[in-house]
């Protein structure tokens, strides 16, 4: 009997490993989360610094006043968990692994710019929001000079999401979305690219970065 025990115990501990095995973990709370609308998941990926991107449309880019409190930030997950959630409560949206950041993009009528191959060559730049508008000027070549300063705060001051942070880039043989990938992949935050609501084309009509407790950096293009 002890040995059918200790059996039967060695076969439940190897079955814990494998779980750990499966890949990168996040907070548990985001698989409760990954049912609610688009842009209530986006704030709840920047709440945990989890590293993420967003497009998102106009139209369903709705924020809400205030995250739940008593988020448990300790239990985790697989990351597979939660994107199988989030693709099974979501027609008009993917999430998928990419680069080792999670991203969500529509399935439909997506950015084109995102899938454009980058013009950056490798380069190290010193700022969250400076990387931000290098990866952005080959869509509007004045934010090649921007130095990080244009656009809006969402509270905070700049030092909070990581304007002193060096950020090394790479667009050679990469997408836009790969660059942006490797900033959040640094300086770990979501990046939230929006699109018009256009019947012809998905226009990228803002971008930005986002932080936990509502902060970060939002850019609009005209």
């Amino acid at each position: 009997m002890l040995k059918k025990m200790m059996t039967l115990l060695i076969g439940m501990s190897s079955v814990v490993i494998a779980q750990s095995k499966q890949g990168p973990t996040v907070p548990a709370a985001l698989l409760v989360h990954a049912s609610r609308p688009v842009s209530d998941f986006t704030q709840y990926l920047a709440e945990m610094s989890v590293p993420a991107g967003v497009e998102i449309r106009r139209i369903d880019n709705a924020w809400f006043s205030q995250l739940e409190s008593n988020i448990d930030r300790k239990a985790t997950v697989a990351l597979q968990e939660v994107i199988q959630a989030f693709n099974k409560s979501h027609r008009e949206y993917q999430a998928q692994l990419m680069d080792g950041v999670l991203v969500v993009r529509p399935i439909q009528r997506r950015a084109t710019f995102l899938d454009q191959s980058s013009t950056l060559p490798r380069v190290d730049v010193t700022g969250v929001r400076t990387a931000l508008d290098r990866v952005f000027a080959q869509l509007k070549p004045a934010l090649a000079g921007a130095g990080g300063r244009t656009g809006s705060y969402l509270g905070g001051a700049a030092d909070d999401f990581g304007d002193q942070t060096v950020i090394s880039l790479d667009g050679i043989d990469r997408k836009v979305i790969n660059v942006l990938n490797q900033i959040v992949r640094q300086a770990p935050r979501t990046w939230l690219v929006e699109t018009s609501d256009d019947d012809t084309s998905a226009r990228v009509v803002r971008f930005g970065m986002l932080l936990p407790n509502g902060k970060g950096s939002i850019q609009q293009l005209n």
